[in-house]
């Protein structure tokens, strides 16, 4: 019984296995290149430490059913070999920097100096050079300097590359287990050997995990001191700094009391000279318009006709009333004007139109104007545009001045009730 239900294990792991190789793209990595990136991964990470093991060479032993196994949960097999590749890099950029003073470096966090910053009297205590958990990160080429902080890609790729393994370990742990257990020395898919190695490389990976954090809160550590220490020495100042604005305030009362009193007087001047001033320009302002409307009233108004229009049949029959200062004159209707709707619709022109203009009989000053126009035309029209001339004669007869008059009225008409009109030939009121 024991010996099927391992069987049966076996198998599922093969088929998990083996459905993981089938997804992967037609230019996966092949087995070796995964093998290599692994096993070179641990190489550099075994000398930036000092710690040698054989675990880069048992990973060159591992059969390749187990090296497949093993990255048939990674979804990107190609981001794993190039995270791989990068934190190599770095390590080895990392081992050319023997010494911790010297020509511009290169930084994770950018900065090209090898002087720690300080903006106050008192100086962060940064880690020293030789402290274990900045040697290991700097070592990893995840820092450079002791007030670094780890960060930006080189950490980035670091946790990444943390991420997969701690994954890929996660699936193949059971199987191991299972092999490990089976009575009967049935070979798992998934062997220990390639489990243990990549034990040893998360381990690795870990460590360098674990100095960043340790080696960030040793840099937070000594930078809340020294904030907290200068804070100290600068509070010693406050007293003295309250003193010289005690100072600096007295003067200034001083100078605004002195400036008050001074625009105060030239207020004082100045109010009395320019109200009389004001005054007299008041009056004269006043004579000066009261001159301009008498002159309106009876030398301007008199020689302009005024014009009153009144809609009889929608857009087409009107009641033209003409005055000058308010006594109806007979005046002459010289031109019509009617709104023509532009084609692109975005607004009108006036155009001239023809017409036929009847004095009424009996009635001083009053045209009965019939405008002549399209059907198109009179449909669209809201501006009508009158305009009358009335001829003044001197005592022989002959004409001696001419008044114009202009009105541009505005219909209410609706389109509907042209058309009514025009169709049944009568009147329509005016609408609103």
């Amino acid at each position: 019984m024991l010996k099927k239900s391992v069987w049966l294990a076996v198998l599922c792991v093969m088929v998990l296995g083996l459905s993981g190789v089938w997804a992967q793209s037609a230019d996966a990595p092949t087995t070796n290149e995964l093998r290599l990136a692994m096993a070179d991964m641990l190489r550099a990470i075994e000398r930036a430490t000092g710690v040698q093991t054989d675990a880069p060479e048992k990973i060159m032993l591992v059969e390749d059913e187990a090296i497949e196994g093993f990255f048939a949960s990674v979804d990107s097999r190609h981001e794993m070999i190039a995270l791989s590749g990068r934190i190599i890099e770095r390590i080895e950029f990392a081992a050319m920097k023997t010494s911790p003073v010297g020509e511009k470096s290169w930084s994770p966090r950018g900065r090209t100096t090898a002087t720690p910053p300080s903006a106050y009297a008192v100086s962060a205590a940064y880690p020293g050079w030789g402290e274990i958990h900045f040697e290991v990160a700097r070592s990893y080429g995840l820092v450079e300097y002791p007030w670094d902080r780890c960060g930006g890609d080189a950490y980035e790729d670091w946790k990444e590359s943390m991420f997969w393994y701690q994954y890929a370990l996660d699936q193949a742990q059971p199987s191991c287990v299972v092999a490990s257990c089976d009575p009967t020395g049935v070979i798992c898919l998934i062997d220990c050997a390639i489990v243990q190695v990549a034990q040893i490389v998360l381990n690795g990976l870990k460590a360098g995990t674990d100095a960043c954090v340790t080696h960030d809160g040793n840099v937070d550590g000594a930078e809340i001191e020294a904030a907290y220490e200068n804070g100290l020495t600068q509070s010693s100042g406050v007293s003295d700094l309250a003193n010289d604005l005690a100072v600096h305030d007295a003067k200034v009362d001083r100078t605004i009391r002195f400036h008050n009193e001074l625009t105060y007087n030239n207020l004082a001047h100045h109010r009395a000279v320019i109200e009389p001033a004001l005054e007299l320009h008041d009056v004269e302002v006043k004579a000066t318009l009261d001159a301009l409307d008498q002159t309106l009233a009876t030398e301007i108004a008199p020689r302009f006709v005024q014009l009153e229009v009144l809609e009889m049949i929608p857009r087409r029959r009107f009641i033209v009333n003409t005055m000058e200062a308010g006594v109806a004159v007979d005046a002459t209707l010289m031109s019509v004007k009617v709104s023509k709707l532009l084609p692109d619709m975005s607004g009108f022109e006036m155009v001239e139109v023809s017409y036929v203009a009847t004095p009424i009989a009996g009635t001083a000053g009053m045209l009965d104007v019939t405008v002549e126009m399209s059907e198109e035309l009179q449909a669209n029209a809201k501006l009508f545009e009158f305009r009358v001339k009335d001829v003044h004669f001197d005592g022989s007869g002959a004409p001696s001045v001419e008044h114009f008059g202009r009105t541009v009225y505005v219909t209410s008409a609706n389109t509907y009730l042209v058309e009514s009109a025009r169709r049944m030939n009568a009147p329509v009121k005016r609408g609103r």
